[in-house]
């Protein structure tokens, strides 16, 4: 019957304190231990949450500083080859101006091969024309 009016008798959810034969206790209606059952379920599942989310923290600056060692070796490659790159880009550009003055002389010799088959076509043809009229010229 006493803790039936003590439940009753506490409406809130601050715990009362008793006093019996001269020593305290603290005591809890059911809906005050369920909450704060509660409360230290809670307490224990942030503890372990915070513990795991510190490990995650961990990870993810071990992680972090692989990444930016990795990173700043390939900056190191990118240079690497880009200089390399630039030199082949200028050995090209050189090899190919070289290409187009070879070319453009190349076209020139052709050019004259061609005006000089002309030239000794035409001194062969006029020097058969000649000689075929001095032929009948002497002939007759």
């Amino acid at each position: 019957m006493l803790s039936s009016l003590t439940a009753l008798g506490q409406p809130s959810l601050s715990p009362k304190r008793i006093v019996f034969n001269g020593d305290t206790g603290v005591f809890f209606i059911r809906k005050q231990e369920v909450a704060l059952l509660q409360l230290i379920k809670q307490g224990e599942g942030y503890k372990k949450e915070n513990a795991q989310l510190l490990n995650y923290q961990i990870n993810c600056d071990e992680q972090s500083i692989l990444e930016r060692a990795a990173f700043a070796n390939l900056f190191s490659e990118y240079t690497e080859l880009n200089s390399v790159a630039t030199d082949f880009q200028a050995k090209y550009t050189l090899e190919w101006q070289e290409h187009q003055k070879t070319r453009a002389e190349l076209e020139k010799q052709v050019s004259l091969k061609i005006r000089w088959r002309k030239t000794s076509l035409w001194l062969g043809a006029s020097n058969i024309a000649l000689a075929t009229g001095i032929y009948f010229i002497v002939k007759n």
